[in-house]
């Protein structure tokens, strides 16, 4: 069966409501929120998701499609504060509409995107347990190193997201991001995470800053936010906060990007517990040190999509069965406005 055969039954029909998330036609928005709303709404309304990729995709598809049917939008929370994603959802909402969009409504994830869905322990521990010969203790040790491995790389993307929103239709990715070695790097002989170098990457921050600053002077000074100096306090504030970070702490479900945690468990947990050989099934420990990013991409994603159903489904399970709450309190608001969508409307 080829991947286009595999996925055409994913692809959106014509149902009576549009939601438009990030993310690709198989990844975990959609698979989340399909096996969701299935469960809950069941055939009451036929809502079909079209995922858009990223979050500044949502805008153009609800502009092409949000004519036609009524549509509504979530769009990951990243590293904004609750206040400020619900103002600009609120904004997102009032624009479309003077648009003509039949936007029911524009919401985002009260975590930092669906992956961190999945860290509660009830959701995390029992399918770790079951892909990996290890206790749920093994998982909390893994998961605190990890934790202490990703706090520099966190602080560093939680700035560059606030101060690149700053910056606008003048994009500064690719000067902020050269040679900037945040992320941790994996050692094979010790088969743990060690973390970036606070100073280093302060150092590389630093130095592309300057770098942009030639760009954006004016009379020969930098304002902000080109100065720089909003993204270097963000960063520092939130490395003294996520360094010290520990198991115990809800930051890292809740505030972290998520994908990045799981990606470091599993890197972990594959190079001392292997992996199944594809031609004989033997677990293998994984290398990881030394890979670029694209090999260590498609290295990863391999292992993703193998565990992907069991994350999504034990995720749903969770939801489903959970009868109070802050999870229950925004699941059940979706769920609301997707029951009665010309209410939402009216608003």
């Amino acid at each position: 069966m080829t991947a286009i055969a595999a996925y055409r039954d994913l692809y959106p029909r014509s149902g009576d409501l549009a939601l438009l998330c990030e993310g690709d036609l198989a990844g975990y928005d959609t698979s989340v929120l399909r096996k969701w709303i299935d469960r809950t709404l069941g055939g009451a309304l036929l809502v079909d998701i079209w995922p858009c990729g990223t979050g500044e995709a949502l805008f153009g598809v609800s502009d092409a499609i949000g004519r036609s049917r009524p549509i509504l939008v979530i769009e990951d929370l990243d590293f904004r504060d609750a206040a400020r994603a619900e103002k600009e959802c609120r904004f997102n909402k009032k624009d479309r509409r003077k648009r003509d969009v039949k936007l029911v409504d524009w919401r985002c994830w009260h975590r930092n995107e669906i992956e961190n869905y999945f860290l509660d322990e009830s959701v995390l521990l029992p399918v770790i347990c079951e892909w990996f010969p290890c206790s749920e203790e093994e998982v909390r040790a893994a998961l605190g190193e990890v934790i202490a491995a990703l706090g520099v790389f966190q602080a560093a993307e939680y700035a560059l997201y606030h101060v690149r929103k700053g910056w606008g239709k003048s994009d500064p990715t690719s000067v902020l991001r050269e040679e900037l070695n945040h992320r941790p790097e994996f050692s094979d002989a010790d088969r743990r995470l060690v973390p970036a170098e606070h100073d280093a990457v302060r150092e590389s921050l630093q130095r592309n800053i300057s770098k942009w600053q030639g760009r954006l002077l004016d009379g020969g000074k930098a304002k902000e936010p080109f100065l720089g100096d909003q993204l270097l306090d963000r960063f520092h504030q939130k490395c003294d906060a996520w360094t010290r970070a520990t198991y115990d702490d809800l930051a890292w479900r809740i505030e972290w990007s998520g994908k990045e945690v799981l990606q470091g468990l599993r890197m972990l947990l594959t190079a001392r517990h292997g992996w199944p050989d594809a031609d004989t099934g033997e677990r293998q420990p994984l290398a990881w040190e030394g890979l670029s990013r694209t090999k260590l991409g498609e290295q990863d994603r391999l292992l993703e999509k193998e565990m992907q159903n069991d994350l999504v489904n034990r995720a749903v399970d969770y939801l489903c069965g959970l009868t109070e709450g802050a999870l229950v309190e925004e699941w059940s608001a979706i769920e609301a406005v997707l029951r009665d969508p010309k209410a939402a409307l009216a608003e």
